[in-house]
């Protein structure tokens, strides 16, 4: 058993969000070889992470291990995805950065309502202007969203299509507050629906406690799949009759109510449970997390992401002597050979510079510094 649920006290990895940061910002990418197939033999989580190599089956259960120590009901999921997914090839997507800078402009547009403010005139605003307006902002979309799907199909067909292995992380609902089952791709840190496309179909799911087959059709992707895995119809456990996690949770209070009743009746005698198949332990060692592992937590003490039409470079903390850590490259083509503009983020300088945007269009530099509180008069 590879699994070995580990608690943390680190608060960065309480939760599955922060856990699953760190799994994909720590660990570099070894392809599958051959892609199609299982591989022969798994490192050890602790092993993973002196490396900070690993396959998408390590670094699912390296995330897997994390969550079960925060208490989330999780398993480590073996099926088939697509090729950007199992080969880490973000270069059609967009960068998460992008759409967080976007927002912020947006709230910071936005005025604040004031109940005491004196409401402003009715705008006299014709409908059928509104109309047009909206019109033409689908009709943009549109050809968004078109010029994109262009740009995806001049790729050449995958002839591996459907038949990548490829391993992730399920989340059922449940445990922590989780109120739909999500998965979790260990490359990316990414959660996605259990409906969506670039998951192509499951073989198999484990955690610490048990191993259940697929017996559902995945001819139709993962789109169609329900996850109850009590359900022998279409989960067919390799441990018959093992505990599961709820299970143990209604065990532990069908315990304390036991005891209370045998206080109240003085009946010490125990029904005798049957035994049950239980999964070996893990020969797993600790998994040693340290808190400089999560302050440089990037291979190498930096990480480079290609996106469509961007480039994202973060630094380990204190890594640059000029404080960088972050640095957003957008470019006009798809090449990312025509710089558009580059942003930077810095820590820790002396002259508290916290962000520079050049436009390399309109050769214009735009520098925020951090304010600080003066302690003197003057």
């Amino acid at each position: 058993m590879t699994l070995r649920p580990t608690p943390t006290v680190f608060p960065e990895l309480l939760t599955w969000g922060g856990c699953a940061s760190f799994v994909a910002n720590f660990l570099s990418l070894d392809p599958l070889e051959p892609p199609e197939g299982l591989p022969r033999y798994l490192f050890s989580s602790s092993s993973v992470l002196q490396s900070q190599r690993a396959t998408c089956f390590e670094c699912a259960t390296l995330l897997c291990s994390l969550l079960l120590g925060a208490h989330y009901d999780v398993y480590c999921v073996s099926g088939y995805a697509v090729k950007e997914m199992c080969l880490l090839d973000q270069s059609l997507q967009e960068c998460p950065l992008l759409d967080t800078e976007v927002k912020s402009v947006i709230s910071e547009q936005e005025p604040q309502e004031n109940k005491y403010t004196v409401k402003p005139l009715r705008e006299l605003k014709s409908n059928f202007v509104t109309q047009q307006e909206k019109k033409k902002q689908d009709a943009e979309a549109a050809r968004f969203q078109k010029h994109k799907l262009q740009e995806s199909e001049q790729r050449p067909a995958d002839p591996l299509q459907g038949l990548r292995v490829h391993c992730w992380v399920l989340v059922l609902s449940g445990s922590r507050s989780v109120q739909e089952n999500f998965f979790i791709d260990p490359l990316t840190g990414n959660s996605y629906t259990t409906d969506n496309d670039n998951f192509l179909g499951i073989e198999s799911v484990w955690n610490n406690l048990n191993y259940y087959v697929n017996m559902q059709d995945c001819r139709n992707g993962c789109a169609d799949m329900v996850y109850d895995l009590e359900d022998l119809k279409i989960w067919e456990p390799v441990l018959f009759g093992a505990t599961y996690k709820k299970q143990l949770i209604l065990d532990v209070l069908k315990k304390k109510e036991s005891k209370l009743m045998s206080k109240i009746t003085n009946d010490v005698e125990e029904e005798e449970q049957p035994r049950a198949f239980e999964m070996p332990r893990s020969w797993v060692s600790d998994i040693p997390i340290s808190k400089q592992d999560l302050e440089t937590c990037w291979p190498g003490t930096q990480k480079v992401t290609q996106y469509r039409k961007a480039k994202l470079e973060k630094f380990a903390p204190d890594l640059m002597s000029d404080g960088l850590i972050t640095r957003l490259t957008t470019y006009k083509d798809l090449n990312c050979t025509d710089v558009v503009m580059v942003k930077e983020w810095y820590q820790h300088r002396n002259d508290h510079l916290e962000e520079r945007e050049v436009n390399e269009v309109d050769s214009f530099i735009t520098e925020s510094f951090k304010r600080v509180q003066r302690f003197h008069l003057l």
